[in-house]
């Protein structure tokens, strides 16, 4: 019997609290950015992956940014098909951006509330990005192409879902991914190491192995837009507006990260580590008592408390050394502020354009 047959068996005799913590079919499935959300904090994964609470509300970096990639998208098959980046091609683009903006934000008098995360900074950003990357040339070989990936000899898989995988002359194979951000400071050293994209280049290696397709990986292009506020001059008390302009603007960066046969190595030995660890604590939450003090599984990895403006389950981890006695408490209503939804990469996945399963 294999530890996934095990690991199942024990959460369907589970009772009491530990039922809520039982067999979920979107626990199972492991894919890039819940093995980063582990690495950052056991305890962020185990509230957000295993407990499944989530802040309530529309996420505005998730629905712009899921918005901007239908944007880009839509680009990229337009310079396939026509060449360039066409005014019709940028209008289109931004009727893609619209379509997927609106369902996080259907009411327009909400969109000045988000500033740089505006349709109107969406627009701008994509005047500038056509102009900026005019002389592109390159064929999309897929968009939107997801599936699985064996990471190693046990049965473990990793789920992936690329944006775009495209063809240039005098390269190969290029996997563009498409970020938002907020900020230039050190691009490089923030994708460079991103687990993601070793995910990315293992699975189209793979691909590219057992496909017909003959060609050369050239790695992967995180094609970054920081979005910021416009340039502006501020109107001063006198009436008149001052000298010194404010709002830097957007800018683009597009950041080469190359991996090795030997860094690949590494991150699918970093890969399966996490994934061990995983399954340890998996199995240990399972030996948690409510009313011990603390709870041992999934420990707090406080070093991140503060990344990316503040952990939406700081105060969680202050109130409750041990989230079991919460979930004793509450049963199946989520926290004050969250609601109870779980992230399933294997939904995601398979509304994509192209899927692959190596």
């Amino acid at each position: 019997m294999s530890d996934n047959d095990n690991n199942r068996d024990r959460s369907e005799e589970c009772s009491g609290p530990h039922s809520l913590i039982c067999y979920e079919p979107a626990r199972e499935i492991i894919d890039s950015s819940k093995l980063t959300d582990y690495q950052t904090c056991p305890r962020k994964f185990f509230f957000a992956h295993i407990l499944g609470w989530r802040p309530s509300g529309s996420n505005i970096h998730l629905t712009f940014g899921t918005a901007w990639h239908k944007a880009k998208e839509h680009l990229r098959w337009a310079l396939h098909l026509e060449g360039n980046y066409s005014p019709l091609a940028l209008q289109g683009a931004f009727k893609h951006f619209m379509a997927a903006y609106s369902v996080g934000y259907p009411e327009p008098r909400s969109w000045n509330d988000n500033a740089t995360k505006s349709p109107i900074s969406a627009y701008r950003g994509l005047v500038q990005y056509v102009a900026k990357y005019k002389r592109d040339k390159f064929k999309v070989v897929f968009t939107e192409v997801a599936g699985t990936v064996p990471i190693n000899n046990d049965g473990d898989h990793i789920w992936f879902k690329i944006d775009s995988l495209v063809e240039e002359k005098d390269k190969g194979y290029v996997i563009y991914d498409d970020k938002t951000s907020s900020s230039d400071y050190a691009l490089q050293e923030k994708f460079g190491m991103s687990f993601q994209f070793g995910t990315y280049i293992h699975a189209i290696k793979c691909y590219l192995g057992l496909s017909e397709r003959m060609g050369h990986l050239a790695g992967v292009v995180a094609d970054v837009v920081t979005f910021r506020t416009a340039p502006y001059n501020k109107l001063l008390k006198s009436g008149k507006y001052s000298s010194v302009v404010n709002g830097k603007g957007h800018t683009f960066n597009r950041i080469p990260i190359i991996k090795n046969s030997a860094q690949i190595n590494r991150w699918g030995n970093e890969a399966n580590s996490v994934v061990q660890d995983m399954k340890r604590d998996k199995l240990a939450l399972l030996e948690e008592d409510p009313s011990d003090l603390n709870m041992r599984a999934y420990q707090c990895r406080t070093t991140s408390c503060s990344d990316y403006g503040g952990c939406p389950y700081y105060n969680l981890c202050w109130q409750a050394k041990n989230p079991m006695k919460m979930v004793e408490e509450l049963g199946t209503t989520a926290p004050v502020g969250f609601e109870r939804s779980f992230w399933n990469p294997e939904e995601d996945a398979r509304d994509s354009r192209t899927w692959m399963e190596l």
